[in-house]
């Protein structure tokens, strides 16, 4: 029990015994040493309430303040009255009064003290904690009577505690924020108090045999525990005030090892013996693998710059060098400090320097990567293409602070790559632009002349007989012609030269006036005549031209090259070896042209082409052998048309094909027809041009449809014309040929001695039938200069085994004249004209004529 209870205690009893009646015979002398007692304890305690720090107060059941202590008042800084009664409730602070007033209430209804710290407010209104105590007294019947309390300024020691507490709350928490273990050694008790990620990072359940440093030293992998042991213990024997540090192996809880770097100090007391040590345990294994592995990457990246053939760089943020790799030497034979800064572009091929600044520039004010090739000069002074590439690297605020990139020799896949070019926009085998390469030169002339004024012009060509030349030569030697054109071309200057495809060649002309540009013209086809010499053969070359002028002859290069190539057609029909200017009704004749295209479209699509059949006639018997199939067309308003209304169409590859194959179709039927109806009409000889033999398959799918017919081959004859041998694949045209003739078809070479067929196609070709051409028939009697021909033909076939067929025969008198010629067959309007397939039966049971031919003069 306190001073201040006993002291209550003391002076209630001496209160209760006053107010008693004296007992009789009671000696007023034993109350004496009481009354002293009392008088010297309410001295002390005059003192104590005087001069202690504790201020005492009563008061009354319902908590109103009676007396305070003096002391109080004076510390408080209130006057009596303000804290008599109740209006001390106000000083206390809000957040303290429900806490008091229950632990208040709680006091009230138990027989226990009041006990609380809660803060007071002072006179000057600042709050301070004070430590409040109480004890009730009671009546005999357990009635509260007075308060007896003392306030004790605690605020020092409350303030200290929340520091402490704060301190260690933060403590607590930045060891429960860390991955660090924090350990305590206290090495008057041998306790080692290990933080909680112990448990959390390292896997070990904390328990009071971990908390011992023997079990801590057990941990260290077995390789470590010594060297760690030692460390330790001698900075512990030292009270050393240095950090300790070391590193080491320690097993986790999965048995597994960590990577540990263990930093402490030591707490040494008055005297420097060490008391405690405290430190943290940090792990670095994941650091020390991702470094590991930092340093292989490091390593396989310095491996893979130093072996391969690109020169790695780092440039500031300008651009400038700062860095480069040992590869430069390597690859350019250069010393490193030529590449540094910006001494890099002097070693730039002159033509490449603006386009590299350029480059750089673009990037450093865009930050976009650098991409840019380049041509490099190497120690020895040639120079070798480079690529090369920058990314930029950004801080955090995005500024670009370095450049990183490669430079790479891409010399052989730079030239691969211009080539290339070059061959899309030149020929290859002239070295002249090509055919779009000179197109767009032309739309860029035409634009300059309509700015400026002035004519423009394009002359095209091509080669005479050049399918001759190959033909007999080869095409090495037709190569070595277009060669020497196009180095003929270069020496003139005269122009812009250009190679269109196969023999064409083109020239853009520019000059002051027309008469300027009708004369280069003229000017490069005389150049252009001339010998070629091929291996000690000697061939003549010469040109056809087409000349057109802009604007005269066309506003546009579309219509311009379209007129010269009129023009040039019209210098080949004109006789060849010649320039020929475009004229207006060349394009009437090309407008023809397009109109026979259509009409042919239209006339195999509506199926008006239908054979007519004209007799072949034995000029020995007179008999019909065989008839001829001749293509005719029935327009619905015109009648019956003649081919040569079609001729354009039989040139056109498609078209022509497709109006053959329709005659193919029609003739074995009608000969299928006539088969079955016993009809002896012998052979039938078919047309075949150019186009037909040179398309792969032709042999092949007439065999087809004549098997599919149940058609002999040996009833159909083939006629070809002489120009078959100086086209194109005649390869081709041989194997169809040879197919044909091992199935039993006959082929007839159709008015010979007016084309190109020499003696050797003759022997080449498996040729049964020779015809003579209507131009040496026709004139038989009015011109005996012709018989020697015909006489020659005829001959020719006999030495040959070949029958002949004469052509257009009109007069009796040409028939006996070719009968006593040696001649086979004829065919011509004094037979019959051709008939449509209706009439044949007739004309088979005809005979024209019997021996002797009766003339007209007989």
């Amino acid at each position: 029990m306190s001073e201040e209870s006993r002291l209550h205690r003391a002076a209630a009893h001496i209160e209760a015994t006053a107010r008693k009646e004296p007992s009789p015979g009671r000696d007023d002398r034993a109350a004496a040493p009481v009354f002293d007692a009392f008088g010297q304890s309410s001295e002390r305690y005059a003192y104590l309430v005087e001069f202690g720090p504790i201020i005492p107060w009563i008061a009354l059941p319902n908590g109103t303040i009676v007396d305070v202590g003096p002391r109080g008042l004076q510390k408080l800084g209130f006057a009596t009255h303000e804290v008599l009664r109740a209006q001390w409730r106000s000083a206390i602070h809000k957040a303290d009064r429900k806490v008091l007033q229950q632990a208040w209430r709680n006091a009230n209804e138990g027989d226990c003290a009041l006990e609380i710290e809660c803060r007071i407010r002072l006179a000057d209104g600042q709050y301070r904690w004070f430590h409040v105590r109480a004890t009730a007294l009671r009546d005999p019947y357990g009635q509260i009577l007075r308060w007896c309390g003392t306030a004790e300024d605690c605020d020092e020691r409350r303030c200290a505690t929340d520091k402490l507490r704060a301190s260690e709350e933060r403590y607590r928490l930045a060891t429960k924020a860390t991955n660090d273990v924090v350990w305590d050694w206290d090495f008057n008790t041998g306790q080692l108090t290990w933080g909680e990620a112990m448990c959390s990072q390292l896997g070990h359940v904390l328990s009071p045999e971990t908390n011992h440093g023997d079990w801590w030293k057990a941990q260290i992998h077995t390789d470590d525990r010594a060297r760690v042991s030692a460390s330790i213990e001698e900075v512990i024997s030292t009270g050393s005030s240095e950090r300790w540090r070391e590193c080491y192996r320690f097993r986790r809880g999965d048995g597994r090892y960590a990577d540990i770097v263990d930093c402490g100090f030591v707490v040494t007391d008055e005297n420097g013996k060490a008391t405690r040590m405290v430190g943290a345990m940090m792990d670095m294994t994941e650091r020390n693998r991702a470094a590991a592995a930092l340093h292989l990457s490091e390593e396989r990246y310095r491996y893979t710059i130093e072996l391969c053939e690109q020169i790695a760089w780092t440039a500031s943020h300008d651009g400038t060098l700062i860095e480069v790799g040992s590869a430069w030497s390597r690859l350019t034979g250069r010393p490193l400090e030529e590449a540094l800064g910006t001494r890099l572009l002097r070693s730039v091929h002159f033509d490449d320097v603006t386009r590299l600044r350029s480059h750089w520039k673009q990037s450093i004010a865009t930050g976009q990567p650098l991409n840019c090739i380049y041509r490099l000069m190497l120690q020895d002074g040639s120079f070798r293409w480079m690529r090369s590439r920058g990314a930029p690297l950004r801080n955090d605020t995005g500024v670009i602070s370095r450049w990183y990139g490669t430079t790479e020799d891409v010399h052989e896949q730079r030239l691969a790559e211009l080539d290339v070019a070059w061959r899309a926009s030149h020929d290859v085998l002239t070295g002249l632009a090509n055919r779009a390469t000179f197109q767009k030169c032309l739309e860029g002339a035409l634009q300059r002349a309509t700015s400026r004024g002035g004519p423009s012009a394009v002359i095209i060509f091509d080669i005479d007989r050049f399918k001759l030349i190959n033909d007999r030569y080869g095409h090495a030697a037709g190569d070595t012609v277009l060669r020497w054109i196009a180095e003929r071309l270069t020496v003139l200057e005269c122009g812009t030269p250009a190679r269109l495809g196969g023999d064409e060649f083109a020239v853009l002309l520019q000059a002051a006036d027309q008469v300027g540009v009708e004369q280069q013209a003229h000017d490069i086809v005389s150049a252009l005549h001339g010998v070629v010499e091929v291996d000690d053969i000697r061939i003549e070359c010469q040109v056809s031209a087409g000349l057109a002028i802009y604007p005269l002859h066309g506003p546009t290069a579309e219509e311009l090259l379209r007129s010269a190539d009129l023009a040039l057609y019209d210098a080949k029909a004109s006789g060849r070896n010649c320039l020929r200017p475009f004229r207006p009704e060349l394009r009437a004749e090309l407008q023809r042209q397009v109109s026979m295209l259509a009409v042919g479209r239209e006339a195999l699509s509506a199926e008006w082409i239908r054979p007519f059949y004209q007799p072949k006639v034995d000029l020995i018997t007179g008999k019909v052998v065989g008839f001829e199939a001749l293509l005719r067309w029935d327009h619905p308003t015109r009648g019956v048309q003649t081919p040569d209304t079609l001729a354009a169409a039989f040139d056109d590859r498609d078209l022509g094909c497709q109006i053959s194959a329709f005659m193919q179709r029609q003739v074995i039927s009608d000969m299928r027809h006539w088969l079955q109806s016993g009809v002896a009409f012998g052979h039938v000889a078919l047309n075949a041009s150019g186009v037909d033999l040179r398309r792969p398959g032709f042999a092949d799918e007439l065999l087809g449809r004549l098997a599919a017919a149940g058609v002999p081959a040996a009833m159909v004859e083939i006629e070809i014309v002489e120009s078959v041998f100086l086209g194109r694949d005649l390869d081709i045209v041989e194997e169809a040929f040879a197919i044909l003739s091992r199935a039993g078809i006959s082929l007839s070479l159709d008015d010979f001695g007016t084309g190109y067929a020499s003696l050797s196609h003759l022997q080449r070709f498996p040729m049964s039938v020779l015809k003579i051409d209507r131009s040496f028939v026709t004139p038989l009697l009015a011109d005996c200069s012709d018989a020697p021909i015909v006489n020659a033909v005829i001959g020719l076939a006999t030495g040959f085994r070949m029958k002949t067929v004469a052509e257009g025969i009109e007069t009796a008198e040409q028939a006996l004249l070719l009968r006593r010629a040696g001649c086979d067959i004829g065919q011509g309007f004094f037979f019959s004209p051709a008939r449509p397939a209706a009439d044949i039966p007739e004309l088979t049971r005809r005979r024209f004529f019997t021996v002797p031919i009766r003339c007209s003069g007989a």
